[in-house]
């Protein structure tokens, strides 16, 4: 199963009694919203660099 939900691989279905379930269920009144944003700290010429720094290592 992908993380956005669809299946895939080799005979996979969710047919009868086959399915994906959830690993659990979360209340609601216990969701939490975060708009932050992490690499807001750096600048795209920082981010960049990482990436391919990243990429040739």
């Amino acid at each position: 199963m992908y993380s956005d939900g669809r299946l895939g691989g080799y005979n996979v279905s969710c047919s009868n009694t086959r399915g994906s379930r959830p690993a659990f269920l979360i209340p609601s009144d216990f969701a939490v919203e975060d708009d932050s944003n992490p690499l807001e700290g750096y600048s795209t010429n920082e981010l960049v660099a990482e990436v391919n720094r990243r990429m040739n290592s």
